[in-house]
């Protein structure tokens, strides 16, 4: 005996509708974001924890396979 299911965008594990806004919004503010992480990364009076992770986070983010992380 076969059933059939209906399949939801929350069963394939695909993004909820109305993420496409959130993603658009993130990406008006990427530049933003990348000079707050540089002035951080070059500024000798932050300590040194927050300047490396400040420059693993650009170097990340220009890698040309990043690994983008999910919300």
């Amino acid at each position: 005996m076969s059933t059939t299911q209906s399949t939801t965008t929350k069963d394939r594990g695909g993004r909820p509708p109305g993420s496409e806004g959130v993603r658009a919004a993130a990406a008006r503010k990427a530049s933003a974001a990348v000079e707050a992480l540089a002035e951080i990364a070059t500024d000798p009076s932050a300590p040194a924890a927050d300047r490396i992770q400040a420059a693993r986070a650009i170097l990340e983010a220009a890698r040309p396979n990043a690994v983008q992380p999910t919300c």
